[in-house]
């Protein structure tokens, strides 16, 4: 399984809509152990209770050896002015030390590393007139500054291989979201080929580049499903329920959310088991992990080791 899954929690919220505890945490597959990296706890001891920070989801480098994530630095006031709220992008070591954030001219969703690390991808606001909530994707260098859009409006979660492809998520249009949106792949600079064709969202990568797990609504249930990147044999992974896939280094398992929690499954279907509960309630609220990613493990010397190639 090699290394540590890495996951955004979303824990307690001081009442309906209000401030919420949210973390980076990460998880070690075979011990079910798990360890908070860095954490934005409630403050109960003020005129009202509030969060300092907020962080969204962490992804690894290639080679494992950092995260990178998206953070809102707020500082609170009391005396009837406005809250200032800071977006940031941050990065720290996968035991949560090295912790390094710097202010961003923009709030982002996602982040994705390109395969040589040197680069990033960055879901945000594409802050157009005629479509003000409109993401697209943005090239990024890994010292946080954009040089291009890579994508056009209405995409997200970005992933990309170590081929070099991109994988995204598209709505074909604004007024049929959420229901509408489908996977496509593109290279910088080039144009964007369409991957599936009845639904997609979470595109991830397998280790060569050569697959993607992703997940998609049918009959009433989302599931995570595969497909090569050419478009040909797609198949089901999970039968009860499934988002937010993320391969393992090894390519023989897939981490993914259901009902809040997180768990793993072989790419066969089989094997499944939860690492971490959820403490998400009837009503569908409660402490939950909301986005995963798994670590991995390089040898001695930098290099990132691949699995053999399976069919």
């Amino acid at each position: 399984m090699n290394g540590r899954i890495a996951y955004a929690w979303i824990g307690e919220s001081a009442y309906r809509a209000g401030p919420t505890h949210t973390s980076i945490r990460s998880v070690d597959p075979r011990t079910r152990l798990v360890r908070v990296l860095r954490d934005c706890p409630l403050r109960p001891n003020a005129p009202a209770v509030y969060t300092d920070c907020n962080v969204g989801p962490p992804t690894y480098a290639p080679d494992g050896l950092s995260l990178a994530y998206p953070i809102t630095r707020i500082t609170p006031d009391f005396t009837g002015q406005p809250w200032r709220f800071e977006p940031a992008l941050g990065t720290m070591a996968p035991n949560g030390t090295s912790i390094d954030e710097h202010a961003t001219a923009h709030a982002y969703f996602a982040v994705a590393w390109s395969p040589a690390g040197d680069e990033l991808l960055l879901e945000r606001e594409a802050r157009q007139p005629d479509d003000p909530d409109a993401h697209a994707i943005f090239l990024a260098s890994r010292d946080r500054i954009e040089s291009s859009q890579v994508t056009s409006v209405w995409t997200q979660a970005p992933d990309w291989s170590v081929r070099g492809e991109i994988a995204f998520g598209r709505y074909l249009h604004a007024q049929c979201l959420p229901m509408c949106e489908d996977i496509f792949i593109t290279r910088l600079g080039g144009s964007s080929r369409r991957l599936t064709y009845r639904g997609g969202s979470n595109p991830s990568w397998s280790p060569h580049g050569t697959k993607v797990a992703f997940a998609r609504r049918s009959r009433g249930q989302t599931n995570i499903y595969i497909v090569r990147r050419n478009g040909s044999g797609l198949r089901q992974v999970t039968r009860r329920g499934g988002y937010g896939p993320a391969w393992s280094p090894d390519g023989r398992w897939i981490a993914f959310i259901r009902n809040g929690g997180l768990y793993v499954i072989r790419t066969t279907g089989l094997g499944q088991r939860r690492l971490v509960q959820s403490g998400v309630t009837k009503s569908g609220e409660g402490p939950h992990v909301s986005s995963v990613d798994w670590q991995a493990i390089t040898p001695r010397g930098g290099a990132r080791a691949l699995p053999a190639r399976t069919p």
